[in-house]
């Protein structure tokens, strides 16, 4: 339970960056859309969309695996 709770908190810190420094992802590279972008803290993507004065989280997966569907 404590590396979940370790990992959680990785996850949390890396989404909170994103507060001050939206655009500081990189973009996705299998999708052709500059407002979907990701923070890796592996061995998870962190995928986002940017939105006027919004950061959303799309998704959060293992680096290993392929990217789910984006809607």
């Amino acid at each position: 339970m404590r590396i979940a709770e370790l990992v959680v908190g990785r996850i949390v810190k890396a989404v909170e960056r994103l507060k001050g420094f939206p655009e500081s992802g990189r973009k996705v590279p299998e999708r052709n859309d500059p407002a979907i972008r990701e923070v890796i803290e592996s061995p998870y993507r962190i995928v986002y969309r940017v939105r006027t004065g919004t950061v959303e989280i799309v998704t959060v997966f293992r680096a290993s695996r392929l990217l789910p569907g984006l809607q």
